[in-house]
C-alpha cells in the first residue's frame, strides 16, 4: 500500500464533504481552484472519469508548522462508488499521505464516471471537531483526462411541476404577479454540471447540476423579441464538448403569447419554483446551536436568488430569519422575500426535490 500513511484511520471528518472542487477538469493539465482555503478535519466531494488521474493541493500558502496543524496535513482519497458523499471503505483509502497534496487515480468501480471524497486532517488529529485555521488554497488538477474527454450522454427535458416529472412539451406557468412567464426544464447526464443559457429571457439557475430542476423566466419583452422559437441550450461545465439544447416554440408550445391573456387562464407556479437559486448554498451558518433558544448570527446580508446549507439535527425545529433591516418594499425584491427550505440528505448543497419543500413562506 504505497503512500498509505499507517496507523492512521484519516477517514473520519467534521464538515463535508463540499462541492467546490467536484467537477474536474476533462483537459489535461488543466486545474480547478476552490477560491478560498482549507481548514483541517473537512472533507472534499470529486468527480472522476475511468482511466483518469488527478492531483489535489493545498500547497499554495501551505505551512506546515501553523500550531493547530500539529506538524502539518494528512490528505486521504476513498471511494465514493455510489456517488452518495460518503465514504465507502474508511480503512482502505485509494491514497493516503503526509504532505500538502496527493495524486490518485480513478478507481475501476467508477465505471464510465463516479465520486470519490478527499478527507483533509491535521496531523494527529484525525477522528477531530472542525478546527477553522485556514492552511493552503484548495486546487484540483486533471493530470489525465481519461474517459472524460470521449464521454457524453445528456438528456434535458421540460418538467411538470405539478406532477414533478419530465415532460416532452413544455408546460409553462404565471407568475403571481402575472406579468412573467415560468418555464421548467431538468438535466439527467453522466456529466455532473451544466452551463445554462437561453436565446431569450433569464434562467434562473445558470449553473445547474445533473438530476436539478430548474426554470427559465419570459417577459413580454423577451417573448416579442424572440422570433417565435426560444432555445434552452446545456453545456457541460467540464466537457465543452458536451451539449444539448430544448426548443421552445412559442406557435405552438403555448395556449397564448401574451402573457396577461395566458395568465388568466394558466396556473401560478407552485412554491417548488422557488427551489432555484443564482448563488451558494453557502455554509455561514456552521454548526446548529444544541440550546433551545440560540442563535447564530453570520453577519452578512441576504441577497436574493440565493441559498444556505444549513446542519439540522432530527426532530429540531429551526427559525431563519432576516428580518433585522429587512425592507419588503425594495423594488427589486418585488414586493418581498419568499423563503423556501428543501431536504439535502446527502450533504451535497443541492436540493433533493425541488417541487416539495418543507417550508415555503412570503415573509422574512
Amino acid at each position: 500500500m504505497s503512500g498509505i500513511v499507517q496507523g492512521q484511520n484519516c477517514g473520519e471528518y467534521a464538515a463535508g464533504p463540499w462541492d467546490y472542487v467536484q467537477n474536474s477538469p476533462c483537459t489535461n493539465g488543466a486545474s480547478i481552484s476552490a477560491g478560498f482555503t482549507a481548514w483541517a478535519n473537512e472533507a472534499y466531494f470529486v468527480n472522476v472519469w475511468s482511466g483518469g488521474n488527478y492531483t489535489f493541493s493545498i500547497c499554495t500558502n501551505y505551512d506546515s508548522s501553523i500550531p493547530q496543524w500539529n506538524g502539518g496535513a494528512i490528505l486521504s482519497v476513498y471511494e465514493d462508488a455510489n456517488n452518495d458523499g460518503e465514504v465507502d471503505n474508511i480503512s482502505s483509502p485509494l491514497a493516503s499521505v503526509q504532505a500538502c497534496q496527493v495524486t490518485f487515480s480513478a478507481p475501476n468501480s467508477v465505471g464510465a464516471s463516479g465520486g470519490t471524497v478527499i478527507v483533509v486532517v491535521n496531523d494527529g488529529n484525525c477522528q477531530g471537531y472542525l478546527d477553522p485555521i485556514a492552511n493552503g488554497e484548495i486546487m484540483l488538477t486533471t493530470n489525465t483526462a481519461g474517459s472524460c474527454n470521449t464521454a457524453c450522454d445528456i438528456e434535458p427535458t421540460w418538467v411538470d411541476l405539478e406532477t414533478n416529472t419530465s415532460s416532452e412539451s413544455p408546460q409553462p406557468f404565471c407568475s403571481g404577479q402575472g406579468n412573467l412567464i415560468y418555464v421548467p426544464f431538468a438535466i439527467f447526464s453522466n456529466q455532473s454540471q451544466f452551463n445554462v443559457t437561453t436565446s431569450s429571457g433569464t434562467v434562473l439557475s445558470p449553473t445547474l447540476s445533473n438530476g436539478v430542476s430548474s426554470a427559465i423566466t419570459l417577459s413580454q419583452t423577451d417573448i416579442n423579441q424572440s422570433g417565435g422559437i426560444i432555445e434552452v441550450s446545456f453545456t457541460s461545465s467540464n466537457n465543452p464538448g458536451c451539449s444539448e439544447s430544448l426548443i421552445f416554440d412559442l406557435s405552438t408550445d403555448i395556449s397564448n403569447s401574451n402573457i396577461a391573456g395566458f395568465c388568466m387562464q394558466a396556473p401560478t407556479p407552485s412554491a417548488g419554483i422557488c427551489g432555484s437559486y443564482d448563488e451558494g448554498a453557502f455554509t455561514d451558518f456552521g454548526e446548529i446551536p444544541c440550546e433551545a433558544g440560540l442563535s447564530i448570527d453570520p453577519d452578512v446580508m441576504a441577497w436574493t436568488n440565493e441559498a444556505y446549507l444549513i446542519y439540522a439535527h432530527r426532530g429540531g425545529n429551526y427559525t431563519f430569519s432576516f428580518c433585522d433591516g429587512y425592507n419588503a418594499n425594495l423594488p427589486e425584491w418585488n414586493g418581498g422575500a419568499r423563503i423556501s427550505v428543501y431536504i439535502d440528505e446527502n450533504l451535497e448543497g443541492l436540493i433533493d426535490n425541488f417541487s416539495t419543500p418543507l417550508a415555503s413562506v412570503q415573509n422574512c
